[in-house]
């Protein structure tokens, strides 16, 4: 079945936008990230194996990974550290292109800010610069 011009669009946006991932991370000193063991389980480690957004258990096999900042051509989030961070299947299939602030919101009620305050740290370490509001939302 032929692509519309969007589909091939997008695509090519995001095979840029991991191009430019990996010499974002070179850059910062970091590995490029990929779909590397040691690479999962250092999400896995840093957020105590549980999906960022609702706070389920995950482990390698159930890991989804998502990028707080969209990779697609209105938001430009790069398939970098920093920006991918661990979840669980279903909050990546609902995220969609949500701000994952507000995704929080609804997915964590009470724990929200203790949530927000766990990806923030992360993207702090790994030094991914989120530089405007609509990208902080």
């Amino acid at each position: 079945m032929a692509r519309s011009k969007s589909d091939i669009s997008n695509s090519a946006i995001r095979i840029f936008l991991q191009e430019v991932g990996k010499f974002y991370d070179e850059a910062r000193g970091y590995e490029a990230f990929g779909p590397k063991v040691a690479q999962k389980d250092e999400l896995l480690d840093f957020f105590d194996h549980a999906c960022c957004f609702c706070g389920v258990e995950i482990d390698r096999k159930s890991l989804s990974q998502d990028h707080l900042i969209p990779m697609n051509k209105s938001a430009l989030g790069l398939h970098a550290w920093g920006n991918v961070v661990p979840c669980c299947s279903p909050c990546n299939n609902q995220k969609q292109q949500k701000p994952w602030k507000e995704f929080i919101a609804l997915k964590a009620g009470s724990e929200s800010q203790a949530r927000i305050d766990k990806i923030e740290s992360f993207v702090a370490t790994k030094k991914y610069l989120i530089t405007t509001d609509s990208q902080q939302a």
